[in-house]
């Protein structure tokens, strides 16, 4: 049976190595907007509101599936952003796209 929504969660420790990698390199700083198009159990959007300087982050998520916990649901895919919108686009999308 083939998953409707293509669900492929990215383990949490590699979200925070990742997001740790973010941090080391300067490609997320102090109050960086930053979206997370694909959010499903949250490793990445978590692992952002983990680094030191999070309270100054604004962290946006999405998720096509609506009973995931994020701020919107929608098809990322239709979804126009002003490019000047959000500094860092973190995520793991699912691998049908």
């Amino acid at each position: 049976m083939t998953d409707p929504v293509d669900q492929h969660y990215t383990p949490r420790e590699l979200a925070q190595a990742i997001v740790f990698a973010l941090v080391k390199h300067g490609d997320l700083q102090p109050n960086d907007r930053v979206l997370d198009p694909c959010v499903g159990l949250g490793a990445f959007s978590d692992a952002v509101r983990a680094v030191e300087f999070a309270d100054s982050l604004r962290v946006i998520t999405n998720d096509i599936d609506s009973s995931a916990t994020a701020d919107l649901h929608h098809d990322y895919l239709s979804m126009q952003y002003v490019g000047d919108l959000f500094q860092l686009i973190v995520s793991n999308p699912p691998y049908s796209l």
